[in-house]
């Protein structure tokens, strides 16, 4: 049941963030609480690191702040999965397909500026994948 909870909140964090580009701090947190049920934390040390290089990386590469808060929730709660290779690399091919949707649709329609991405579908899959044992 808990499984299908948060399927169910993360499918609506990526459905707004695709529509609206925000991710609602409501549905971050309610995921948060949903995940402190079926915790695999991390070290406060592994939280330390991550919560840095999120940071960093949100300031230098223009990552919203919704988008940095929904990753620090899903370290601060099942941080091991967050923090493995397996997730990273979940992470770099669904940015990569989503960019190229993105560049394709904004082609199609003609637009001239680079197209903007919802990251949260990046952030979600990968986890998603991991914590279903997908």
């Amino acid at each position: 049941m808990l499984k299908v909870l948060v399927l169910s909140i993360s499918a609506s964090i990526c459905f707004i963030d695709i529509r609206s580009h925000r991710i609602p701090n409501r549905l971050t947190l309610l995921l948060a609480m949903a995940l402190l049920f079926d915790s695999e934390s991390s070290s406060f040390y592994s939280f330390l690191t991550a919560s840095t290089a999120a940071l960093l990386i949100a300031y230098l590469g223009k990552v919203g702040a919704g988008d940095v808060k929904l990753f620090l929730a899903l370290v601060a709660t099942s941080g091991t999965l967050v923090l493995s290779q397996n997730y990273f690399l979940g992470m770099a091919l669904t940015s990569a397909a989503l960019l190229l949707c993105s560049v394709i649709n904004s082609r199609l329609k003609g637009a001239r500026r680079p197209p903007s991405i919802a990251f949260a579908p990046s952030i979600l899959i990968p986890f998603l994948a991991l914590y279903l044992a997908i």
